[in-house]
């Protein structure tokens, strides 16, 4: 009997089929179990984070030593880090992945969440970054390739707006 790997597992394998070894994270419940196969995997370099705009630096850093990176947050988080994203990545033209999770979309079941939705892709556009949002495991998995290219062709960093699915929460 074969056991089918879950989206967690199978978006870490893509990642790690595409170079990438530096992972920032801030928890949220949806990030959970990449998070720890994350901590559990020898192969990569977790950097757990106090605060999501670390993470940005940590990227930056990782990026000009040419090693692939992502950072995997949510998108209260990712609101934490606009001001160094204008001022760092976007201005010096140098990429990373943000995967983000997409809380406030249609069942989304904590109220407090629903603001941050309205808010997520407003303030990607706002900056200018190229997003794509991911509802199931297999465009999450899909996507990655194609958000890596875009990045490195562009020179920015590219997020991949994850839903609840697409992480398999």
């Amino acid at each position: 009997m074969t056991t089918q790997a879950s989206p967690s597992q199978r978006i870490l394998s893509e990642l790690k089929s595409q170079g990438f070894r530096v992972f920032c994270t801030l928890p949220d419940i949806w990030t959970t179990e990449i998070i720890e196969l994350l901590r559990a995997d020898p192969e990569v370099i977790h950097v757990p984070l106090a605060r999501e705009e670390e993470g940005i630096g940590i990227c930056v850093g990782a990026s000009l030593a040419g090693t692939p990176s992502a950072m995997i947050i949510q998108n209260a988080g990712f609101f934490n880090c606009i001001g160094t994203i204008a001022s760092l990545p976007l201005r010096y033209e140098i990429p990373f992945l943000i995967l983000i999770s997409y809380r406030g979309l249609w069942g989304e079941d904590k109220p407090f969440h629903v603001h941050k939705g309205m808010y997520t892709e407003p303030l990607l556009k706002a900056l200018g970054l190229t997003y794509k949002l991911v509802t199931t495991p297999n465009e999450a998995v899909a996507a990655i390739p194609d958000a890596w290219n875009l990045a490195q062709f562009s020179q920015r960093p590219v997020a991949m707006l994850m839903s609840r699915e697409a992480l398999g929460a």
